[in-house]
Parts: C-alpha cells; structure tokens; sequence
C-alpha cells in the first residue's frame, strides 16, 4: 500500500489538497 492509499482512505481532502498543489492531475 501505498502513502497515497493511505492517504485516500484517512484524508481524501489532504489528498485533494496534495493533487493541487502537485499540479492539479485529476
């Protein structure tokens, strides 16, 4: 598992955040 997976499954908005601040990929 991934950090990623992680994070989806604690914070979806941290994730969301992480996405935006990476260059917004959806």
């Amino acid at each position: 598992m991934t950090p990623l997976d992680v994070a989806i499954k604690g914070n979806r908005t941290e994730v969301a955040y992480l996405l935006r601040k990476h260059g917004g990929k959806t």
